[in-house]
């Protein structure tokens, strides 16, 4: 239903995902059946008969937003945790944004 749709689309994106891909993301995620790394079959919340351990998951970069599997929640839960984007993160970004800028300058001035 296109308001299941909306709910998933609004969690997904106050979670980080990125949404440029939405649609294709969303159809894979409605597709999928079993977990992309212990192919369990998954389920969901709905279902009375529901295991914890096999709820479909959306694993993501916590960088880019990027989908990267559906996974079962014990298989996400297992998964070495990121940081979530923060102003230390910015900062090296910065940084390293300035001296990809600086190298360029000096190639230009020396060709």
């Amino acid at each position: 239903p296109s308001c299941q749709k909306s709910i998933t689309k609004y969690n997904w994106k106050i979670g980080g995902l990125d949404m440029d891909n939405f649609e294709e993301v969303y159809q894979r995620y409605l597709s999928t059946t079993h977990c992309d790394k212990c192919s369990v079959l998954l389920t969901s919340k709905k279902n009375d008969n529901y295991n914890k351990n096999d709820i479909k998951t959306m694993d993501h970069c916590h960088y880019t937003g990027i989908c990267r599997n559906i996974l079962c929640h014990s298989c996400n839960s297992k998964l070495p945790k990121q940081p979530k984007y923060n102003e230390d993160i910015e900062v090296i970004l910065a940084r390293n944004h300035r001296k990809q800028n600086l190298a360029e300058h000096n190639i230009i001035e020396n060709f």
